[in-house]
């Protein structure tokens, strides 16, 4: 008897047919993202209490994409 198991889809697994190119493109994108993101938040931190909430507003924004 075959026990039924759920696998996650892992897009970085080469095995889905994608291709080498297009995840050195994505992660070259991640790493450009998450720099960018800590950039923003050290400021933010750095910023006066008072321009703290429009900056947050602002980084929000550019995080949520309706693309």
């Amino acid at each position: 008897m075959s026990t039924s198991s759920i696998h996650t889809f892992d897009p970085f697994n080469l095995q889905h047919g994608s291709q080498r190119e297009y995840h050195i493109k994505l992660q070259e994108v991640i790493y450009y993202g998450e720099s960018r993101c800590r950039e923003a938040v050290q400021h933010i931190r750095q910023a006066n209490i008072r321009h703290q909430g429009w900056m947050q507003q602002c980084l929000k924004q550019e995080l949520v994409s309706d693309q």
